[in-house]
């Protein structure tokens, strides 16, 4: 089952929390499901990879748009898929290096999404 799907993402003005929670409901997922976490941080091609972020962020930004009352524009949508990549780059390292997403590399997944939507989300 796809935890993000049924996980409880309560509207928020404040679009942090919102990614909190997104970023609790994919280490879960990945943590129960380890075919699953292979196959997104291991793809076979750049191309892959660039659609799975493209997916990732364009579903970030519908939710961010629905939960946290945030205008659609193409710079938002762009703006999560980078930093899908972002937190997807950082989980690989973890994967490749621990076995594993340890909290350490998840809390700088975290760090680095947060920084970098700020700089796109002027609300």
């Amino acid at each position: 089952m796809n935890e993000l799907a049924t996980a409880e993402i309560k509207p928020s003005a404040d679009w942090r929390p919102v990614v909190k929670k997104v970023f609790e409901s994919v280490i879960k997922h990945y943590s129960r499901n380890r075919l699953t976490i292979v196959l997104a941080l291991m793809p076979s091609s750049l191309t892959m990879i660039n659609q799975a972020h493209r997916v990732y962020g364009q579903g970030l930004a519908e939710l961010l748009e629905g939960l946290c009352g945030l205008k659609r524009s193409a710079k938002l949508t762009q703006g999560c898929e980078i930093a899908a990549e972002l937190a997807t780059t950082i989980f690989r390292k973890s994967f490749i290096e621990k076995g594993s997403i340890t909290p350490a590399y998840q809390s700088e997944a975290q760090a680095a999404v947060v920084a970098y939507l700020t700089t796109v989300i002027k609300k």
